[in-house]
């Protein structure tokens, strides 16, 4: 009995959710300054020492590398877009929800949740985009969708600033998360999905590993 291979269905109009999957890239991108933005409150609010505040970037990364290989190989055997929608909503709940830490164990736990949002969507998201679009434009789609990315990495201090003056740290989680709840929602119903149909793809059992060979 043959084994059965994915093949995705790529919709005419690849612009488009280019472009979705390029407005996940910025609004998970957004909190990535939130933790330098808000280290002076948590030094003040904690009474940690510049070392303690340091580890934060440390922990940040060796999640990073950790999870995103893991969640990597996760994605090649996936057929929704579950994590580009949940990606940006963990990010999101993480990052914001640092400055209200009220123990050293506590900010750690978020900037841990912001590092595994983060590395839930960048896997899924660049591969993405060479599902949608041909593979003529994937070059230049994959500086959009990195353009993107960078564009929200450039306003996220501004944006931390500007959710603190307007409107606190408390209500801050709750107005930051309504913009990608909104994005997660459209992204789950426009996103395209494999199909169990006979193709050139690889066999999701393969992934990742195979990748790599």
């Amino acid at each position: 009995m043959p084994s059965k291979t994915y093949r995705l269905y790529r919709p005419e109009s690849s612009g488009f959710k280019l472009s979705l999957l390029s407005a996940g890239h910025f609004f998970n991108d957004l909190y990535a300054s939130f933790l330098p933005t808000f280290i002076p409150t948590l030094i003040s609010r904690l009474g940690i020492t510049m070392a303690q505040a340091g580890f934060f970037s440390t922990f940040l990364g060796v999640i990073h590398i950790i999870f995103q290989p893991v969640i990597g190989y996760l994605s090649d055997r996936s057929s929704n877009p579950w994590l580009i929608i949940c990606g940006p909503i963990v990010t999101c709940i993480g990052a914001t929800m640092i400055p209200l830490s009220p123990t050293y164990g506590v900010a750690l736990f978020f900037v841990g949740l912001w590092g595994v949002g983060s590395a839930m969507f960048h896997p899924q998201g660049h591969g993405g985009v060479g599902h949608v679009v041909p593979g003529e434009k994937l070059t230049v789609s994959l500086a959009l969708f990195a353009i993107a990315g960078t564009a929200g990495v450039t306003a996220s201090p501004l944006f931390a600033v500007a959710l603190v003056n307007t409107v606190g740290y408390r209500l801050m989680p709750v107005v930051a998360i309504i913009p990608v709840l909104l994005l997660g929602l459209f992204t789950w119903k426009t996103m395209p999905s494999l199909s169990h149909e006979s193709g050139s793809a690889l066999s999701p059992q393969k992934g990742l590993f195979y990748t790599l060979k």
